[in-house]
């Protein structure tokens, strides 16, 4: 769904804005979830975070989504090479107060929208939850 609806904000640039908000379901960092679920999901949100503050954020979450599932670890000095950030450090900056503080928001923020997992939708002030039906897309757009 993330590169699918990737090539429509492309396509369609002049009539939909897709905002990205973070609520990785990572018992570390996600109060609603108690038992290990996607582990590695919450620190993938702060690197994306901090991509972001150095204006990558998109690159950093479409290689973030490419790696997405894969068991074994991945390594932050090649992602940042990847999406051109400087490669030294980017797990210290990840540690940066403002960019936890900024996951913390979204998550709560999420729940107060009532989101429970992801992917999660808000389209015109109404959520949906899990894939977007084509229908509903198609009304976005027109």
């Amino acid at each position: 769904m993330h590169f699918h609806l990737r090539a429509l904000i492309v396509k369609h640039s002049d009539k939909i804005q897709l905002v990205h908000r973070h609520f990785p379901m990572d018992h570390k960092v996600n109060p609603i979830v108690k038992e290990p679920f996607h582990v590695g999901s919450g620190t993938m949100s702060l690197i994306a975070i901090y991509a972001a503050s150095k204006g990558r954020f998109w690159e950093m979450n479409d290689a973030l989504f490419e790696i997405a599932g894969q068991k074994t670890a991945f390594n932050t000095r090649e992602l940042a090479v990847k999406v051109g950030l400087n490669r030294t450090g980017l797990s210290r900056r990840i540690r940066d107060l403002k960019i936890q503080l900024k996951l913390k928001r979204d998550i709560m923020e999420g729940l107060k929208l009532g989101i429970t997992g992801t992917p999660a939708f808000v389209i015109n002030d109404k959520i949906y939850m899990g894939q977007l039906p084509l229908e509903i897309i198609k009304k976005a757009i027109e």
